[in-house]
């Protein structure tokens, strides 16, 4: 499929409990500019449309959205989901200033970040909420109008079943196995490689945790990739069927143009995504 050839991160989304407090945070702390803001308007509120603000990382987006409840308490730094995005080493230097000075975050570097995965320094951290993010830093002379960031690394899951999801993410994807090891609570974790050159990782547990485990369904928490053109969403379906997933019934059409779809899936164990594609069937 021409889907496993392009395949790359699009744009990733999840829960906070406080909007405003959230994009002070990002915007201030974090430095992240705001890209748009949706859910405020009458129309939205009877629709049912949560409040949720996308930020701008260099074209890609982090979509933070007020939840329907609150969130579960998330007190182990080191757990996941975890969001990883590429910075400027001058972005990373102030970040971590800020970090420093703000004294209410938990957060761990930087340190060299040795394992399967980027190869580079790192700041592991959780925002306000507990959701946990993690600053690769790039060496890079400036981004596009001098932002900090370079984009989207990798994304960090909980599975319970580490060869059936290998194998989910290889056989719908094409993601290429780069290997496995120990993660820092000595869980099982295999490192697999998109296309684009982001990383997926996969850390093996239990169960998964609370925020893992919530389905939010399309209107909140996934992890979408995108891929620019696809010659059928049939064969895509069928391959997350067959590998364990589900899809979803509900398909986001015509989103970003007359040609867009968005369909939501789940993985062996339920973690929400999607496939935003351009192109009809």
């Amino acid at each position: 499929m021409e889907t496993q050839a392009s395949i790359r991160f699009d744009h990733f989304a999840y829960p906070v409990d406080d909007l405003v407090k959230a994009e002070d945070f990002y915007t201030g702390v974090l430095e992240v500019p705001i890209h748009e803001r949706r859910g405020l308007r009458v129309i939205d509120v009877r629709a049912g449309t949560l409040p949720r603000t996308f930020l701008n990382v260099a074209g890609s987006r982090v979509g933070i959205f007020l939840g329907r409840q609150p969130l579960p308490e998330d007190n182990e730094l080191h757990g996941a989901p975890v969001v990883g995005i590429e910075v400027t080493s001058a972005g990373f230097n102030r970040i971590h200033r800020r970090l420093e000075e703000n004294q209410t975050v938990k957060f761990d570097g930087p340190r060299l970040r040795e394992r399967l995965g980027p190869k580079a320094k790192s700041i592991l951290l959780q925002d306000p909420f507990g959701n946990h993010l993690e600053l690769i830093e790039k060496d890079h002379p400036a981004a596009n109008n001098g932002s900090a960031y370079l984009g989207l690394s990798q994304l960090e899951l909980e599975v319970t079943d580490l060869d059936r999801s290998e194998a989910f993410y290889r056989n719908v994807f094409g993601l290429k196995v780069l290997g496995r090891e120990q993660d820092a609570l000595g869980r099982e974790t295999a490192c697999l490689q998109l296309h684009s050159g982001q990383w997926l990782v996969l850390h093996k547990v239990k169960t998964l945790n609370q925020r893992s485990s919530a389905n939010y369904r399309f209107e909140g928490q996934h992890y979408a990739f995108f891929t620019p053109t696809a010659d059928t969403l049939k064969q895509f379906r069928e391959a997350v069927a067959r590998e364990g997933g589900t899809v979803d019934a509900l398909e986001q059409t015509q989103v970003r143009s007359a040609t867009a779809h968005g369909l939501y899936f789940t993985d062996y164990d339920g973690n929400p995504l999607q496939l935003q594609v351009e192109g009809s069937e």
